[in-house]
């Protein structure tokens, strides 16, 4: 439903592409409230001791600011879209544009060549009123880009951001009106170029009462950027029906996925067209994951060494072990142990709170290093063992020994959460303690 609210997902910045510029340095955003007083304007929470902002991603109007504030502080580029039209957030753009160089490399093409006079030429599928990746990738890489638009307004839009930015040499905004994603622009172009890749990010939702917005972040767009009928998996399931008509014509065919579900489906669809020449990856920004698609018919290249994003149930069901870090108490780590005894104690409160038919036996090692032995008399049952290891800092080793993984694995993400405890559950469970710990006034 509409408006409704969902769980919060975990923060996924950490995951940012290794090239993506905002991974190690994120957008200051009181730095650049004292440089652009346009963005000044928006911003909340202001701490001139700490020199700290936020920014309240609810407005569609602070959220546009901040996409025009980046792009003119780290790209050079001047840049507006209406109100109404769909705001991309860059660092999610980016790692797209970041797996397109990936993908080329892979196939042998440099896809930094155009730099040096050899152009890489691109197709941007539904390129918005934003025409992102096309800027993008124009400035940053030099690459040739021709951008589709199907929306009048959008389109408009599109175009006064390549010309305000004196790019009309490298991107070529094209309006379409058929579903023929692809035929349609390159026949049109009157030209014999071949292109190294099509990207596309796909209206998601089959209607716009489909359209589930997140409350906690601004989601303002077109109806053609947010749904078409029979949504993503339609829409990318009309592009490979144009790609077996084009085969070679692009070298390497990609799409997001805005939904796990739809990843199987398309792949499904790949299936029926016998395209084997598959891989997928995982866009990670901020709460929001997305997926990665691509496929090719050159026979000289392989793209199956990429993620293979389904394939990880399997591999959890052949895994052996895990490990993760505890990390040491100080000031601004909180939630950090002061020695390994209590990373034990943490864990050992966490086993026999979960069931009295887990038991665990403790074996020192050294006076580094204890094991703790652990096996469970339940239906889903299944035995294993702990190990913690003080040498390096608190590192947890956690080993499958026998019976039933999916109950084993789940207990070990559990007990990593429960050791850890930097997560939600925890945070409110200090702040309450340190509430009911201060003396009345």
């Amino acid at each position: 439903m509409r408006g409704e609210r969902r769980r919060p997902t975990p923060h996924l910045g950490d995951f940012l592409h290794p090239r993506n510029r905002y991974k190690a340095n994120p957008p200051n955003f009181y730095a650049l409230g004292e440089r652009y007083p346009s963005f000044l304007q928006y911003l909340r929470n202001i701490n001139h001791e700490r020199r700290t902002a936020s920014l309240p991603f609810d407005d569609p109007y602070a959220a546009r600011e901040l996409t025009r504030t980046l792009l003119k502080h780290d790209f050079g580029l001047e840049w507006t879209i209406p109100i109404d039209r769909l705001c991309p957030p860059l660092p999610n753009r980016l790692n797209y544009l970041h797996w397109i160089e990936d993908l080329l490399h892979q196939c042998g093409v440099d896809p930094f060549q155009s730099v040096h006079g050899h152009a890489i030429r691109g197709i941007d599928i539904g390129t918005g009123a934003s025409c992102i990746y096309a800027l993008l990738g124009a400035k940053t890489n030099r690459w040739h880009f021709l951008a589709t638009e199907i929306d009048a307004v959008s389109f408009e839009s599109a175009k006064e951001n390549v010309e305000t930015n004196q790019l009309t040499d490298l991107i070529s905004v094209q309006r379409v009106s058929s579903s023929r994603l692809l035929e349609e622009p390159i026949a049109a172009s009157n030209n014999q170029h071949s292109y190294h890749f099509s990207m596309c990010n796909p209206p998601f939702f089959g209607d716009i009462d489909e359209a589930d917005t997140n409350p906690d972040a601004s989601c303002m767009g077109s109806s053609s950027e947010m749904a078409c009928p029979g949504g993503e998996v339609a829409f990318i399931k009309d592009m490979i029906v144009d790609s077996v008509k084009l085969r070679d014509r692009v070298l390497i065919y990609t799409s997001m996925i805005g939904r796990k579900a739809s990843l199987r489906l398309v792949l499904a669809v790949l299936r029926e067209h016998e395209i084997r020449n598959v891989c997928t990856t995982e866009f990670f920004q901020g709460r929001t994951k997305r997926w990665g698609i691509a496929w090719t018919f050159a026979e000289d290249v392989s793209l199956n060494e990429q993620v293979k994003v389904l394939g990880k149930r399997k591999e959890s069901q052949r895994r052996q072990e895990t490990s993760f870090e505890v990390p040491m108490w100080t000031e601004e780590v909180e939630y950090g142990c002061r020695s390994m005894q209590e990373v034990l104690d943490r864990m050992k409160d966490f086993i026999t709170s979960q069931s009295p038919t887990i038991t665990f036996t403790e074996e020192q090692i050294n006076s580094h290093r204890i094991t703790l032995n652990i096996s469970t008399l339940e239906d889903t049952k299944f035995a294993g063992e702990i190990t913690c290891d003080e040498s390096n800092g608190c590192h947890v080793q956690v080993k499958y020994g026998s019976g039933t993984r999916d109950a084993f694995w789940r207990f070990a993400d559990e007990l990593k959460a429960a050791t850890i405890r930097s997560g939600r559950h925890w945070r409110r469970k200090r702040k309450k303690q340190e509430h009911s710990s201060e003396p009345p006034h």
